[in-house]
């Protein structure tokens, strides 16, 4: 009954070349999904996000944290297959990492990165992902 509570027995990796990701050039993204037991995947998909963490001082005199994501492109790499134990699966997806961030939205020091997902919904199972980043674009502070 429970099941769809818990994760399946699988391992998912995600590789990207290059590495560093180059601004404004291709990144291969290959995904590999070996399961340990049987399930239905729904649906698998990759997709290439870009996010800004903005900081808000607080009455304690810390900071509370607001992140944006704005997913800039998806591809579908499986849909309606069944994963039997043992047997790997790979996929493979190129996106073209744009030259320039997106505007910031935001006029507070942030954190900006470009990063890829992965993500497999699961029938009868709670859903497997991974995420990697691939450029760090936080402006950096001139030192004094």
């Amino acid at each position: 009954m429970f099941a769809r509570f818990r994760r399946p027995r699988a391992s998912l990796e995600l590789k990207v070349a290059p590495s560093p990701a180059p601004l404004g050039g291709a990144v291969t993204v290959r995904v590999q999904l070996t399961p340990h037991e049987p399930f239905q995947v729904r649906r698998g998909c990759v997709a290439l996000i870009f996010t800004e963490t903005c900081f808000s001082p607080t009455a304690l005199d810390g900071y509370h944290e607001h992140t944006t994501e704005w997913v800039c492109g998806t591809e579908v790499i499986a849909e309606g297959i069944s994963a039997q134990p043992g047997i790997c699966q790979e996929y493979r997806v190129v996106f073209q990492l744009p030259a320039e961030p997106p505007p910031r939205r935001e006029s507070r020091p942030a954190r900006m990165a470009w990063q890829v997902r992965t993500s497999f919904r699961l029938q009868g199972f709670r859903a497997i992902h991974q995420t990697h980043q691939l450029a760090d674009l936080t402006p950096k502070e001139s030192g004094v």
